[in-house]
């Protein structure tokens, strides 16, 4: 099965390489990691004047970050506390 969660990304620390050796212990300052890739989701920013949340919009556009050298072909995201994402579907196939 596949599970779709709704995540707190939190204070990410971004990437536009891959990057094996990156330890989350010294660095406890970021709750994620971002992985910039090549492409990108299409998003909404819905602002309630409180806390800024983007929705995608489910497809891929060119990622706006203009790197030379994306390791990526996709944005990942990596979170460093399980607590952070809530499981919102569960898809199996049969």
């Amino acid at each position: 099965p596949i599970f779709l969660c709704e995540v707190i990304i939190g204070n990410s620390k971004i990437f536009y390489e891959s990057n094996c050796n990156y330890n989350t212990n010294k660095d406890s300052k970021y709750d994620s990691a971002t992985g910039r890739g090549e492409n990108s989701f299409d998003y909404i920013l819905l602002n309630n004047n409180t806390n800024n949340v983007y929705i995608t919009t489910g497809s891929f556009i060119k990622n706006k970050y203009k790197y030379d050298k994306y390791s990526l072909n996709y944005d990942e995201f990596i979170i460093y506390n399980t607590s952070y994402a809530q499981i919102k579907y569960i898809v199996e196939y049969i």
